[in-house]
């Protein structure tokens, strides 16, 4: 990638607010490098994301699209970071579970308490939501594990 990876964090942050002078504020830069920065992505991506005009911004259906998938990509190198930085502290591994309420309880304290004794460097993460949160967690990547039972 030839893009900066923080204009993606300003491309984000613009997406939210729709406004180039509270994202250039944000940032603590100007506004033309903010519009210089979000040239550049649309340039990388090869397609125009937002719609502009003298009196608002509008992300285009490209993208919208483009957002879910920064948002993802954000939340992963974030992640990625975390994870680097506990590990070259020799800290621990951090792992995201997600559940649902009723149907994993009869395992999730079982689960615990093996991966406690057998991988004690992993550190869980708990996320109870419900089925449809978790399928979407699952799908986006946001889980890295979601216990299931089989209740047949």
């Amino acid at each position: 990638m030839s893009v900066d990876i923080r204009y993606i964090g300003e491309f984000l942050y613009l997406a939210d607010t729709l406004s180039f002078r509270k994202t250039a504020k944000h940032f603590y830069v100007s506004r033309s490098v903010i519009s210089r920065h979000i040239a550049a992505l649309e340039a990388e991506v090869g397609v125009q994301l937002f719609e502009r005009d003298s009196h608002a911004v509008r992300l285009t259906s490209a993208g919208e699209v483009f957002c879910r998938e920064a948002q993802l990509f954000s939340r992963d190198w974030e992640l990625a970071i975390e994870r680097a930085r506990k590990a070259g502290d020799g800290d621990y591994v951090l792992v995201r579970v997600g559940y649902l309420r009723n149907a994993a309880r009869p395992v999730l304290a079982h689960f615990v308490r093996a991966m406690e004794a057998f991988h004690p460097d992993v550190k869980l993460s708990l996320v109870c939501m419900d089925h449809c949160d978790l399928v979407q967690a699952i799908a986006q990547q946001a889980v890295d594990i979601a216990p299931a039972v089989n209740v047949d």
